[in-house]
C-alpha cells in the first residue's frame, strides 16, 4: 500500500514539473514521457532525476518538437505539421494560379474569395471598391435555374443562332477552357434565367462604369485589371507588349479572344479580351474590350459576336 502511495505522489509531482516545459509548446506538443529512466515504471527514480532542475531559471528556448505555422484547417495556408499557431493563417485564396491550376494569372499578393456555379465550378473572386467580382471567366453550361445553355461548335449554327443564348470555347478546343473560360453569345447575358450563380448577376452599364471610375480613367483601369506579364517573357499569358499591366486590382483579365457572329471565326486569343455586360444599347451590348497596347481598353458597342462573362455579386 505504501509503495502504491509513494508512486502516486511521484507521478503527481512529475506531472506538475512537466507543465512549465509543456508551456513552451502550447499547441499540440509532442507527448511528454515522464518515465525518464525508461524502465516501464513511473517511480521514485524518475522523480529523483528531476531534483537537479529545482530552482533553476526557466529556459525560453524553443521546444524541439514545436513547428510554427498555421494550424487552422480552414485556412488556405494550413500546415498539418504545425504544432504552434504563429498567427499567419490566411482565410482566402492566394498565389498566381487560376482555380484550374494555370499559372501566371492572379496577383499573388492579394487574398481572393470564391464562388461556385450550378455546375460545380469554383471561381476566385475579388473585392474592388464596394463591388465583388469574379476574378475568372465564367465556364458554366446551365442557367441558374438548371436550364441547359446550348453548346454551339458549328460555324453555320453559330451564325444562325444569334438570337438565342449559346456558348462555345475558343477554336472548339476544350484544352483552352483553362484559363480562358467559355465564349458566350450576347443573348446569353440578356436571358432572364441568369447565367451567373445565385446571388450574382451579369454586370450592368453603371456597374461597369463604377469599376472603371474606381481607378480614375479607362487607361489606368486597363492597367490595373489585366493579368500582368507576357507569354514571350514566360511570366504571363498575354502576348507582348501588354504594356503597363499590373493586375494590382486582382481582377486578372485574360486574353480570351472572341468568336465573330458574321463568319463564326475565332480571333484574338492572347491579344484581346471581351467582357459582355447586361445592358443592351442601340448599337449593341455594353461591354469592355481589353487589348495588349491598352490604347482604348474600354468601349461601348456591339460586342455581341461573343465574349466572356465576369459576374458581379448582388448588393
Amino acid at each position: 500500500m505504501k509503495k502504491v502511495f509513494t508512486s502516486s505522489i511521484a507521478t503527481a509531482i512529475l506531472v506538475l514539473i512537466a507543465i512549465p516545459a509543456l508551456a513552451q509548446c502550447d499547441e499540440s506538443p509532442a507527448p511528454y514521457n515522464p518515465d525518464i529512466d525508461n524502465d516501464g515504471v513511473i517511480g521514485v527514480t524518475d522523480l529523483l532525476n528531476l531534483f537537479p532542475l529545482f530552482g533553476q531559471p526557466f529556459s525560453a528556448a524553443p521546444c524541439p518538437a514545436c513547428i510554427s505555422g498555421c494550424t487552422n484547417a480552414e485556412a488556405s495556408n494550413y500546415n498539418p505539421a504545425a504544432t504552434v499557431d504563429d498567427g499567419s493563417c490566411v482565410f482566402g485564396l492566394q498565389g498566381d494560379q487560376h482555380s484550374c491550376a494555370a499559372a501566371n494569372v492572379h496577383n499573388p499578393d492579394l487574398v481572393y474569395g470564391s464562388v461556385t456555379d450550378i455546375d460545380g465550378n469554383t471561381y476566385r473572386t475579388i473585392v474592388i471598391g464596394e463591388q465583388e467580382w469574379m476574378a475568372e471567366n465564367l465556364r458554366v453550361a446551365h442557367y441558374a435555374n438548371g436550364d441547359l445553355i446550348p453548346y454551339v461548335p458549328e460555324t453555320a449554327v453559330w451564325q444562325a443562332s444569334g438570337s438565342i443564348g449559346r456558348y462555345c470555347f475558343y477554336n472548339n478546343d476544350s484544352a483552352l477552357i483553362c484559363p480562358y473560360g467559355y465564349l458566350y453569345g450576347q443573348a446569353t447575358v440578356l436571358d432572364a434565367r441568369n447565367v451567373c450563380p445565385t446571388g450574382w448577376h451579369v454586370p450592368f452599364a453603371n456597374e461597369i462604369d463604377a469599376l472603371v471610375d474606381y481607378f480614375g480613367s479607362e487607361q489606368a483601369a486597363g492597367y490595373a485589371l489585366k493579368s500582368s506579364g507576357s507569354v514571350q517573357s514566360l511570366d504571363g499569358i498575354w502576348n507582348l507588349p501588354n504594356a503597363n499591366a499590373t493586375n494590382i486590382s486582382g481582377f486578372s483579365m485574360v486574353p480570351n479572344g472572341r468568336r465573330r457572329w458574321v463568319n463564326g471565326e475565332f480571333e484574338g486569343l492572347g491579344d484581346t479580351a471581351r467582357l459582355l455586360g447586361g445592358t443592351q444599347t442601340i448599337s449593341g451590348n455594353y461591354g469592355v474590350v481589353f487589348t495588349t497596347t491598352l490604347a482604348s481598353p474600354f468601349t461601348v458597342g456591339a460586342n455581341g459576336d461573343s465574349g466572356s462573362i465576369r459576374c458581379i455579386k448582388n448588393d
